[in-house]
């Protein structure tokens, strides 16, 4: 198996694709016990359905603060800290590099991800979300980019 960069392992561990059982890594291919069919990687990065908020929309950020308690600002992008680590560097195919800073319960449940799927690798996609300076903002980056792009991070 093609070694996996630290935080794609945590979180093929924490939907059930890998175990790290005994110190290695494991893949599970036990056909009685299929895991879940979440997570789709290409090239050691995990499929992410990429959506977009402003200060507006929460109690944090409606005070221009994140999660973490640091000011909204331009690159900072909100994802679930059980899976990718606050503070790092989130690298979004064709989108640029973004600091986990945020976080809220709809990109913790993935619902975005569930309700834009075609595909059922759509469907299990994580989700982050990136921080928009307005609205006008926002509504370039909805139709200049795609719903659904490979991340990985640092």
């Amino acid at each position: 198996m093609t070694y996996l960069k630290r935080g794609v392992v945590a979180v093929l561990v924490a939907l059930g694709l890998l175990s790290t059982a005994h110190g290695g890594i494991v893949q599970h291919t036990n056909s009685k016990q299929q895991p879940p069919n979440h997570a789709a990687t290409k090239d050691n990065k995990v499929l992410a359905r990429i959506t977009y908020y402003r200060a507006c929309e929460d109690h944090y950020s409606s005070q221009g603060l994140t999660s973490t308690g640091e000011s909204l600002k331009t690159g900072v992008c909100a994802v679930d800290p059980h899976l990718i680590p606050f503070h790092s560097d989130v690298h979004i195919e064709g989108f640029g590099t973004y600091k986990a800073l945020d976080s809220g319960s709809a990109v913790v449940s993935r619902k975005a991800a569930r309700e834009a799927a075609r595909t059922k690798a759509e469907h299990n996609a994580l989700v982050v979300d990136i921080y928009c300076r307005n609205a006008h903002e926002q509504a370039s980056m909805e139709a200049s980019h795609p719903l659904f792009a490979y991340i990985s991070w640092d």
